[in-house]
């Protein structure tokens, strides 16, 4: 099964420094290990994308200032595909995780991935637009893996061009 961890230039480089795609601390719902999809597209899975963000956000976000104002690290601008067995014991699907309920509120503030507090607009019609096919459902395309992965395991290292289009690089 190929499934893909996004991360920024600045992490990719100090996985490749360490060896390893590190577990993510644990906190709120997320379970302290390494995201991953199924997903080739990055949108709608909770990642910041590079996006010009508030003093207030820059606080709480990774970012750097360009041309005097924050911007959000993207972490969507490079792409690992991973191989793993179907049966690997420390790959675990979201959904087998998380309550539907904590899927839901999941999903909706995975279409926010920058903002502090949603507001209950937003909330509403993030949640609509989701429901009547608007917006894709990325759950069920989450996937968790316990421990840290090795470099060694990463299939093909991606880098998203002007365009958009991810293109293989070499380590």
């Amino acid at each position: 099964m190929l499934l893909f961890h996004y991360t920024t230039e600045q992490n990719k480089a100090g996985i490749f420094e360490s060896g390893e795609i590190r577990p993510s601390a644990p906190g709120g719902l997320s379970p302290g290990w390494v995201s991953l999809t199924s997903d080739t597209d990055p949108v709608g899975h909770g990642l910041p994308d590079g996006r010009p963000i508030s003093w207030e956000q820059a606080e709480h976000l990774s970012h750097e200032v360009i041309d005097g104002l924050p911007h959000c690290w993207d972490h969507t601008k490079c792409r690992l595909t991973i191989e793993f067995e179907d049966r690997d014991p420390n790959l675990v699907w979201a959904i087998s995780h998380h309550s539907p309920e904590e899927l839901q509120g999941l999903e909706i503030s995975a279409y926010h991935p920058v903002d502090l507090v949603l507001s209950d607009s937003d909330l509403l019609s993030t949640a609509m637009e989701l429901n009547v096919g608007m917006l894709d459902h990325k759950a069920r395309t989450w996937w968790y893996y316990k421990t840290p992965i090795p470099t060694s395991r990463i299939a093909a290292i991606e880098v998203r061009d002007p365009s958009g289009r991810y293109v293989k690089v070499a380590a």
